[in-house]
């Protein structure tokens, strides 16, 4: 079965989204990680080791967190 156009947006559209809210619940846990006095080593250890990020996202999700 081939899907129209309007339904390749839409799911596009809803990979986007959950891509999007999967990005912030990584910059709330960086923040959380941060508030307890983590440093920024183990913060992106962390992300990387148990939430399987690569070191970039890692880094990326960390500097987000910073800046609030």
């Amino acid at each position: 079965m081939r899907l129209s156009l309007a339904e390749m947006d839409h799911e596009y559209e809803l990979k986007e989204a959950k891509k999007q809210g999967q990005d912030q619940a990584l910059v709330q846990l960086a923040a959380g990680l941060i508030n307890q006095g983590q440093s920024a080593d183990q913060v992106q250890d962390f992300l990387t080791s148990v939430m399987m990020v690569s070191p970039a996202q890692a880094r990326e999700y960390y500097q987000q967190a910073l800046r609030g």
